[in-house]
């Protein structure tokens, strides 16, 4: 499962994909906001009124990526 951790001001984004699987899980400080199927999907989120990317895909190397947008 691929795992990205980003901190942001006191707060920690961590976003977990799987290729096996398709599920993505993302959680805000440990309290988990999302947790779906999907692939090739991006989801925003809001955090201190800043808005985050989290973008998920990949097959055969799963990959997570979090952006300030």
């Amino acid at each position: 499962m691929a795992k990205t951790i980003q901190k942001i001001g006191t707060h920690t984004i961590e976003a977990d994909y799987s290729a096996w699987t398709g599920m993505a899980k993302i959680r805000l400080d440990g309290q988990e906001l999302l947790s779906k199927f999907t692939f090739g999907h991006t989801e925003i989120i809001t955090v201190d009124d800043k808005k985050y990317a989290v973008k998920f895909y990949g097959i055969i190397f799963p990959n997570v990526e979090i952006q300030e947008i």
